[in-house]
């Protein structure tokens, strides 16, 4: 391979870290799509709080999956005969979920269209559907006229896996370039940092993160190396002071960079908290490492509803239920996810092993 030379215990001490990281990850990204801002006006020093946690700390969590995809893709090299095993196994572990997990969402959809739910949840939106918007919604789910779109499917954190096939397509060529690895990022990141500015995120920094991935670039070459504590301390301290930034002090486009360049930090950021947990021997249980697939999965399908409901439940002029709104949500969501994933495991474990790819 080119770049990088990785040692055994490098290797191990990374799969350590990223079989650690997968769950703390998915808590995050269902941080992010917990928000209530999202739907609600919400003003205060809640709003900021929830804005911290789900608008910036959580940030980094689906660059760092899209970092993780990259790197497994190729962290042994990869040559036609390697590529083309590991292209059908994507087949079966992205292609396949991604249709049904796409499926299971339009028919949970019809059901907003029910009488008895018709009013109840006027805040998701509603689409009337033909073939062709049914097709479409697995790439880029309609959405109704004076709404933007944020080009993300019907399931909408299933994006994460349309862009990962895509990806997966293109691998070879992203690989053949790793020569040019510095180059190429920083192409990207140039590129990306420029569309995220327009708002326009969702449609380029995966290939940014999955590029990084792909080249080995940085992480692991440190994962093995002394004083994490220093490092996690100066970029904690680095990522707080640009978030204020942002935050408080910049104009929007400038903001909008600098959200860019967090995300960037977070991943190794992320990735060194981890590492610190792993040498001191933490695990995480067997059971909420498997089931991170599928929350991701299938948190998209209900927590809007979710929040339309608890949101209409509790009363939201108080500055407590605000907060405590969000963290609920988060709660319940992966308690609901993870309870259907064990339900499924003891009773269907084929259907399951379908739903997951077979992880």
């Amino acid at each position: 391979m080119y770049g990088i030379k990785h040692s055994t215990s490098n290797f191990e001490m990374m799969s350590e870290v990223i079989t650690f990281l997968r769950f703390p990850l998915i808590i995050l990204v269902v941080c992010i799509h917990a928000q209530i801002s999202d739907m609600y006006t919400v003003n205060g020093w809640t709003a900021g709080l929830e804005r911290f946690i789900g608008g910036y700390l959580s940030s980094g969590a689906v660059p760092a999956f899209f970092f993780i995809s990259g790197y497994l893709f190729c962290r042994q090299g990869l040559d036609w005969g390697r590529y083309k095993v590991k292209f059908s196994r994507r087949i079966h572990t992205l292609l396949i979920p991604f249709l049904l997990w796409s499926l299971i969402a339009f028919a949970v959809l019809s059901i907003w269209y029910l009488p008895i739910f018709n009013n109840y949840f006027e805040n998701l939106h509603k689409v009337p559907y033909d073939l062709r918007l049914f097709l479409m919604s697995f790439i880029d789910r309609p959405v109704p006229e004076g709404v933007v779109s944020n080009h993300t499917p019907l399931n909408f954190p299933l994006w994460y896996l349309r862009d990962l096939i895509i990806l997966v397509v293109f691998t070879p060529l992203i690989y053949k370039l790793r020569r040019y690895s510095t180059w190429v990022l920083l192409v990207l990141t140039v590129i990306c940092s420029f569309i995220y500015i327009k708002e326009c995120e969702y449609q380029f920094y995966s290939v940014l993160f999955y590029s990084i991935g792909v080249y080995h670039f940085s992480l692991p070459s440190t994962i093995d190396s002394p004083n994490g504590g220093v490092r996690i301390l100066l970029m904690a301290v680095l990522c707080f002071f640009l978030y204020y930034l942002s935050e408080f002090v910049l104009k929007e486009e400038l903001s909008q960079l600098v959200h860019f360049i967090i995300k960037i930090l977070l991943i190794p950021l992320y990735f060194e908290c981890a590492k610190v947990f792993v040498e001191r021997g933490f695990r995480i249980p067997d059971i909420l490492t498997r089931s991170t697939f599928f929350v991701f999965c299938i948190h998209g399908v209900f927590i809007g509803w979710l929040k339309v409901l608890f949101c209409r439940v509790f009363n939201l002029d108080h500055v407590l239920p605000e907060i405590f709104l969000f963290f609920l949500i988060i709660i319940i969501t992966l308690t609901i996810s993870i309870g259907l994933y064990c339900v499924l495991q003891k009773f269907t474990p084929k259907i399951l092993d379908v739903l997951c790819g077979g992880r």
